[in-house]
């Protein structure tokens, strides 16, 4: 099996056009979105390489520990985002780790259990980052519904009513 994917020139260029039509609308519109769009390719460009060297040599070296450690990046990563989307929620990461931590660990843990597929890295580095942003995306979820769910408590029913 190959480590790697090869992507042609045709393949960059079509995804290129793709932006270019997402250029062209945000001019069309006026949305003002050129330069962010810009900055957000090149910035996906260089990420993306540099995320493909990294699991190119988890592959190589076929260790879990070195899987162990990507995964925990991400979830790392995760909860420091989710932290700062949840600016108004007072010392949210720890309970953002471990909610991330313990979902993480919880799902691999079972479909290793199961059988599902094997503990290799060919393996548990996509779909344990597959996990890690489904999960990252629910917790996202539940941090967006706190702000209301706490101005709410905060509120006095009985003046309310009485006031409408």
């Amino acid at each position: 099996m190959s480590s790697s994917i090869d992507v042609t020139v045709g393949e960059v260029a079509a995804a290129l056009v793709l932006v270019a039509v997402a250029v062209a609308i945000s001019r069309w519109r006026g949305a003002g979105l050129e330069a962010d769009i810009g900055i957000a390719v090149v910035r996906s460009f260089v990420q993306l390489t540099a995320v493909g060297f990294v699991i190119a040599a988890i592959f190589d070296e076929d260790t879990l520990l070195l899987v162990v450690v990507l995964l925990s990046v991400m979830v790392g990563f995760g909860a420091f985002t989710a932290r700062a989307r949840a600016r108004h929620v007072p010392d949210a990461l720890r309970p953002l780790l471990v909610a991330l931590t313990l979902s993480a660990v919880a799902t691999l843990g079972l479909v290793l259990a199961l059988g599902i597929f094997p503990a290799t890295p060919r393996y548990l580095v996509p779909v344990g980052g597959m996990v890690t942003v489904v999960l990252f995306g629910a917790i996202l979820g539940v941090v967006a519904s706190l702000r209301p769910a706490s101005k709410a408590a905060k509120l006095n029913v009985l003046e309310a009513i009485a006031t409408e």
